[in-house]
This record gives C-alpha cells, sequence and structure tokens, in this order.
C-alpha cells in the first residue's frame, strides 16, 4: 500500500528494511528530514556543500557532528496529480545526497510487495532533474 500511495505522493517515505540493510550506498531518497551523518557530509564535500545546495528552502541543522536537512516548514504531500508544488525543497536535498543515494532496489533482497520494480525504480528517481 505504501508503495502505491508514494508512486502517487512522492513526499511519502518508502521502507523495505531488508533491503536497507544490504545496501552499500546509504541513501534511499530525500524526505523531508535527511539525516547526513559527520562521515557522509565529509565525502559530500562538507557542511559548506549541504549550505550551498540547501538555498532557502532548506535548513541544515547540525546534529551529531553531521546534519539535519529539513526540505520545507512542514512535511510535503508531493501529489503528482496536482503538480506536487511542495516537493523542491526535497529536490534540493536530492541534489546534495545524490551521489550516495542508491538508483534502483535490490532484486534479490526486495520483493517490493509484488509492485513492479521498474516503477519501484522510477519512485527512487523522482526528485532526479
Amino acid at each position: 500500500v505504501n508503495i502505491r500511495a508514494a508512486r502517487r505522493y512522492w513526499g511519502l517515505m518508502v521502507r523495505n528494511r531488508g533491503d536497507e540493510e544490504r545496501r552499500y550506498e546509504p541513501f534511499k531518497s530525500a524526505h523531508w528530514l535527511t539525516y547526513v551523518g559527520p562521515s557522509l557530509l565529509e565525502e559530500l564535500g562538507g557542511l559548506d556543500a549541504a549550505r550551498d545546495v540547501a538555498g532557502d528552502d532548506v535548513d541544515v541543522l547540525e546534529a551529531g557532528g553531521g546534519v539535519v536537512l529539513r526540505a520545507g516548514e512542514e512535511p510535503p504531500v508531493g501529489d503528482i496529480n496536482r503538480k506536487a508544488p511542495d516537493i523542491e525543497p526535497m529536490r534540493r536535498v536530492n541534489a546534495f545526497i545524490r551521489p550516495k543515494r542508491i538508483s534502483e532496489w535490490s532484486k534479490h533482497y526486495s520483493n517490493l510487495f509484488f509492485t513492479d520494480i521498474d516503477e519501484c525504480n522510477e519512485w527512487l528517481t523522482r526528485l532526479d532533474p
């Protein structure tokens, strides 16, 4: 149900614990709150790089040696039937984490609850330019 809903409402998070436990790349997607730990922050260019990408729409909050990127004042819904006007801040977060983000679900660890794998992979890249 959540995968089908997330294909319409781009602000929703999709979880798959089996896949998450076995992934090398740490990010599945950008979300309203995205934590970037200290070592990943350094790999992505550091605090200044995070602030550069953030612009005015994304808050960069230092936490635990890393940062929390908050994409907007409140969680976006991202209803694509209404052209998802509230996801631009998530696009900025996505631009920052993209080098460390997965681009497809693992076919070996994920049944995706019988949802088409290509459609699920499209969700992963929904915020790309």
